[in-house]
């Protein structure tokens, strides 16, 4: 892949510079810096690409993560047995965990192509400012979300975060748990209201 996008680059270079024009007047002088702000062009694009689609990706699944399932959250208040418990544990972690494997998979694939941690980190923390954007706002428009019950669901969710950014350690996670200071507070003060 990286061979076909400098392949391509370069050729789009060449036929811009045959052509005499286009945005780069100095080109034929100034191939080096040229090739420079076209690389930086296409990697910004690729970066938005890449960070809007993992938002896509994550989008349906944080509208899950902010009210607890009712199933779940019945047996967690009436305090049913030990097994009915675990069992409405997990449901209610299944949807952070998902998010957790997405983000996962996406460092993977991003350690793997060899992308620099420095653009990891920054993708991550705009991911993570995106969840909390997302998760706060949920909260403020959906008074039936601000609740001992899915105050703990949240937290729970946000502990499984927690966790990734502890295991995907600070090289590649950067400062991404800071990005969920507001909904953090917010899930803080609806568990300390009960």
């Amino acid at each position: 892949m990286t061979q076909g996008l400098i392949g391509k680059m370069f050729t789009t270079t060449q036929a811009s510079a045959q052509k005499g024009g286009g945005p780069f007047i100095e080109e034929a002088k100034y191939p080096v810096l040229l090739f420079k702000q076209r690389l930086t062009t296409w990697l910004e694009k690729f970066y938005g690409m890449i960070r809007d689609n993992l938002k896509t990706e994550i989008s349906p699944l944080l509208g899950l993560c902010i009210q607890a399932p009712r199933t779940a959250r019945a047996s967690l208040i009436k305090g049913a047995k030990s097994q009915a418990n675990a069992l409405a544990q997990q449901t209610l972690k299944a949807h952070w965990q998902s998010i957790v494997k997405i983000l996962t998979n996406n460092l993977n694939v991003l350690k793997a192509n060899y992308v620099p941690s420095f653009l990891i980190r920054k993708l991550f923390t705009q991911v993570f400012s995106f969840f909390n954007v997302q998760l706060f706002n949920s909260l403020l428009l959906r008074r039936e979300c601000c609740s001992f019950s899915n105050g703990e669901y949240v937290k729970a969710g946000l502990a499984e975060l927690a966790e990734w950014c502890i295991s995907g350690t600070e090289k590649y996670a950067g400062t991404s748990w800071d990005e969920l200071k507001h909904i953090r507070q917010a899930v803080c003060s609806s568990s300390e209201a009960k």
